[in-house]
């Protein structure tokens, strides 16, 4: 499969400031299908190039039969293995080919109504599940967390709350990418990687870290939801445990830490993903600061809402990257 966001790969971009490009070259399509099929390409190893070893021709020529050699005979008598001539059952012969031609050309039609035929409805459905699942593999860094992300709504023409990229990082594992307490419910259902960016708002005064748990199905991301209550208390996953923050130096996050987030949030959409967020000043503040006024972090949430929509369910799964139907 086209890979993209590869755990073993670099994946950064930036909006003039860090990082560096991450797009991982897509693989090649494997195989002959169905035409009522619908399928991913699939990754090919190296060795998948090499042809199968050289056992000579598949077809030898035929070698022709030793003629049988004339018997003497007496005079007015056949040779032996002679026939008397007979007259051919021409009639008999026409109908035969006649049904034979009928025969190939409803062959034929048969063949050509299977390669036109749509794919089926259960066919679809099993491709966008595939898809949605691996769309982390298949997307490029740039499409998962865009460079700059505004609200819908505008007032006066102006966007008014804007998020603007500042890094991607390559994608780590869950134990490293979420607070411990919060990796090991992840880990414990089955957490495949995390995948982070760092936004920042209009101003540069303010800084969220993204986070993506790429799970391995939607049942254990509904499943893993559940526990975060119920494991860590309330709502502490909203409190006090979330991604961990992302910065990058030379910029304007280059101090964004741990210590600094002030603000968290998680969201999930019914999908194999569930999404993080971790927000605070891009300077020091001392320590956690409350009361936090409302929509102080508004940006950070356009940004997570945008990036989530980004892993939504589609109705024409046929029409996603890498998907063949």
């Amino acid at each position: 499969m086209p890979a993209k966001l590869d755990p073993h790969h670099g994946l950064a971009a930036s909006q003039g400031l860090s990082t560096r490009k991450g797009r991982i070259r897509p693989n090649r399509h494997v195989g002959l299908q169905s035409a009522t099929d619908c399928w991913l390409d699939q990754p090919v190893s190296p060795n998948d190039d090499a042809g199968p070893a050289d056992t000579g021709p598949l077809d030898t020529p035929p070698t022709e039969a030793a003629p049988e050699e004339a018997v003497p005979s007496a005079a007015g008598v056949a040779p032996v293995g002679a026939s008397r001539r007979t007259r051919r059952p021409w009639p008999l012969i026409v109908v035969l080919a006649v049904a034979g031609v009928a025969a190939v050309a409803g062959g034929g039609a048969a063949i050509a109504v299977e390669l036109n035929r749509s794919p089926s409805a259960s066919q679809v459905r099993a491709a966008g599940q595939k898809e949605l699942a691996e769309r982390w593999r298949l997307m490029d860094a740039g499409e998962i967390f865009p460079a700059r992300i505004e609200s819908t709504e505008k007032t006066g023409g102006v966007a008014t709350r804007v998020a603007v990229r500042v890094g991607i990082a390559p994608a780590a594992s869950c134990a490293e990418g979420f607070d411990r307490k919060l990796a090991n419910v992840l880990v414990a259902h089955g957490c495949r990687t995390v995948l982070r960016a760092t936004y920042v708002d209009a101003g540069g005064t303010l800084a969220t870290t993204l986070g993506i748990a790429v799970m391995p199905d939607t049942g254990r991301a509904s499943a893993a939801e559940g526990d975060f209550g119920t494991r860590l208390g309330g709502d502490a996953v909203r409190e006090r445990y979330g991604v961990r923050a992302l910065a990058f130096a030379g910029t304007v996050v280059r101090d964004f830490d741990d210590s600094g987030r002030q603000d968290f949030w998680f969201g999930s959409n019914g999908t194999p993903y569930l999404f993080f967020r971790s927000s605070g000043w891009t300077t020091g503040r001392g320590g956690r600061v409350r009361p936090i006024l409302a929509d102080t972090f508004a940006f950070a949430d356009t940004a997570l809402n945008r990036v989530t929509q980004g892993f939504a369910v589609t109705d024409e799964p046929c029409d996603r990257k890498g998907v063949r139907c």
